[in-house]
This record gives structure tokens, C-alpha cells and sequence, in this order.
């Protein structure tokens, strides 16, 4: 159709090229996609009659893809597609599964921020020029300051600062990313915010609440990639107020932690100022936790996580589980009357 309208002369070869880039972009993007998410499934499954094969045509399908159409092609960057295409396709799923030792076990963590550093150094060694500066750009813009990657977010800010001190996008994000700049620099911890310590040395739910006898506890497991989790904290002032009330104590239970960054985890805590007390969870810690919330399923894979989160939990004076999947903040707040009946 493009063609016979250029032939036709009824648009120019501009706009034909621009056009063409689009497509070629799209199509690129859609079988990346296809292939990437067979990768995916088939790691999920690979205790299952793993074809390592299959996989290697797979992947090698992959890197025809991103050969004949580079995801550094200025070309191709015009197009909506090209984000989707190099910044998740390329670098969160090809460069991860070729360097890192992608297994069962941390399949689902490939797009977990704690992975940020190692998207940055690819980034940096897969783009060039005005390539390099677009996508850390687009990186920054989407996911930097205190709402996105926090802490993490200032390591490519400085580098991009460094680099691009020009450039035309540094105002699309530079008020944000100087906020957060100062907000790590002077932010210390309300006096309101404890850590459980040392968390190595406790691998069982059970050794945790030991340490809280006594006292009622509202239990948030979360993590620092989870959005869901996130969004739940901004009633956090709300739900302050209704838990002395009834004298219960914040326990929030952070699971990431056998590879997340500390920085990145106290950074969320001083940016959402997350009064209570808090933990990092531990591998052996995450498969009891896996089985207090399925006990059903003895066969977890060591260490994966098999349960959904946000997850909160009511605990009594003597330790007890009194609801294992209780009310979100959001829906404590919205009942007035917030009442806690054990």
C-alpha cells in the first residue's frame, strides 16, 4: 500500500522510510516478543523434560532477530515499538538469560528492580552516541526518582549528567532526579522505624514472632519491585492512626533480600516513611513462608516464591496466626469503623 503511494507520489520518500522503519520495528518487536516469552516458559518448566535443544534454536533465533534489526539503530528508534523492543526485549530478557545463570528458581526476579545495575552496564555497553543517551534517558524518565528506583535511579542519573550535560531530554526529568538527589543526601530514619537484626539468623516465621511476644502485629509482606505493594503504602497515614487504636504493631517483611541491594530497600522505607518495624527475609525464611501460605504443597523449588503479594497477616499476643490473608490498608481505611475481631 506505502509503496504504491510513493510510486504514486501521494507521500514522500520521507515519510515512506519513516514508515517503513515502523514496520520493520513492529515486526521485529513481535517476534522478539513471541520468542522471548517461549524462553521464558520454558525455564519456568525446566524440571519438566527441560529441551536444551530447543532452547538453544530458540535463543539463536533471538540473536538473528537482534542482528538484523539492531536495537541501537537510530532508525528503528523512531518507531513506538523500539522501548518494548531494546530496553525490555533486548536487555531484561536476551542480555540477562546470556549472562547471568538463569534457572527455575530466579526466572521470575529477571525483571525485578534489583536487577537495575546490570540493566544500566548493558545499556551503557549496547548503545552508543545519540542511541545511549535516548534509552538512559527513556530509563530515567520512567522509572528514576523517589517513586521508580529511588536510590538506584541516581547511579545512571550522575553518569547521564557526566555525559549528556546538554542534552534536550535532561528536562523532561532533571527536577525530579535533583529531588530525590537531595532527599538521599539529607533523609535519615523517623525514630518511629526499627530493624529486625540480625535477620540471617532467623529462618522460620515462627523465631520471628518469638521476638514480638507479647504485642499484636499487622504483618505486610512485600517487595521492592511489586507496584501493588507500593501503591498500598500511600495509606500508610491513614492506617497509622487505626492501628494504635487497637494497639498493633506494623511488621513489614521484605522478601528480595537474599540478592536486593540494602539501598534500595531503606530507600523505599525512608521515601514512603514506613513507621514499624521491619525484616529481610532470608531463603530459608521464604520457604517457610512458603509453606504457611500453601501448606498444601511440599514441593516448592528451594527458595522460589509461590505466593502472591501484597500479603498481610493478623497476629495475637501469643504469636498465632488469627487472619492469614487479611485486610489491605486500602480496605481498612475505607471501613470507618475498623474493627478487629480475635
Amino acid at each position: 500500500l506505502f509503496k504504491n503511494l510513493l510510486e504514486e507520489k501521494k507521500i514522500t520518500s520521507s515519510f515512506y522510510t519513516l514508515i517503513e522503519n515502523d514496520r520493520n520495528c513492529f515486526y521485529a518487536f513481535a517476534s522478539a516478543w513471541l520468542y522471548s516469552w517461549d524462553v521464558l516458559r520454558i525455564l519456568r518448566n525446566r524440571n519438566n523434560n527441560y529441551d536444551e535443544a530447543k532452547m538453544t534454536e530458540i535463543v539463536g533465533t533471538l540473536t538473528d532477530i537482534y542482528e538484523k534489526y539492531k536495537p541501537d539503530d537510530m532508525h528503528l528508534m523512531k518507531s513506538p515499538q523500539w522501548k518494548s523492543y531494546a530496553l525490555f526485549m533486548y536487555i531484561k530478557i536476551y542480555k540477562q538469560y546470556l549472562f547471568k545463570e538463569v534457572n527455575t528458581n530466579n526466572v521470575d526476579s529477571l525483571l525485578s528492580p534489583e536487577n537495575i545495575l546490570f540493566w544500566f552496564e548493558q545499556i551503557k555497553e549496547s548503545f552508543q552516541g545519540k542511541a545511549l543517551e535516548a534509552a538512559l534517558a527513556l530509563l530515567i524518565y520512567e522509572r528514576g526518582g523517589l517513586k521508580g528506583y529511588g536510590v538506584s535511579s541516581i547511579t545512571y542519573y550522575d553518569y547521564f549528567l557526566e555525559h549528556f550535560p546538554n542534552s534536550p531530554y535532561l528536562k523532561y526529568f532533571k527536577d525530579q532526579m535533583d529531588e530525590t538527589v537531595a532527599f538521599y543526601e539529607e533523609a535519615t530514619f523517623d525514630p518511629s522505624v526499627h530493624f529486625v537484626e540480625p535477620s540471617d539468623s532467623i529462618h522460620t516465621f515462627q523465631q520471628l514472632l518469638e521476638l514480638f511476644r507479647g504485642k499484636r502485629l499487622y504483618i505486610d509482606v512485600w517487595g521492592t519491585w511489586c507496584g501493588p505493594c507500593r501503591l498500598q503504602f500511600k495509606y500508610k497515614d491513614l492506617l497509622e492512626p487505626i492501628l494504635q487504636k487497637n494497639n498493633i504493631i506494623p511488621l513489614y517483611i521484605v522478601i528480595n533480600a537474599v540478592n536486593e541491594q540494602t539501598n534500595t530497600w531503606e530507600g523505599l522505607i525512608k521515601t514512603y516513611n514506613l513507621k514499624g518495624y521491619h525484616f529481610r527475609a532470608n531463603k530459608l525464611f521464604i520457604e517457610d513462608l512458603n509453606r504457611i501460605y500453601n501448606p498444601d504443597n511440599a514441593n516448592n523449588a528451594e527458595g522460589k516464591i509461590s505466593f502472591l503479594i501484597p500479603w498481610y497477616m493478623l497476629v495475637d499476643e501469643e504469636g498465632n496466626i488469627v487472619e492469614k490473608h487479611f485486610k489491605r490498608p486500602s480496605d481498612l481505611v475505607k471501613d470507618s469503623l475498623a474493627i478487629f475481631l480475635y
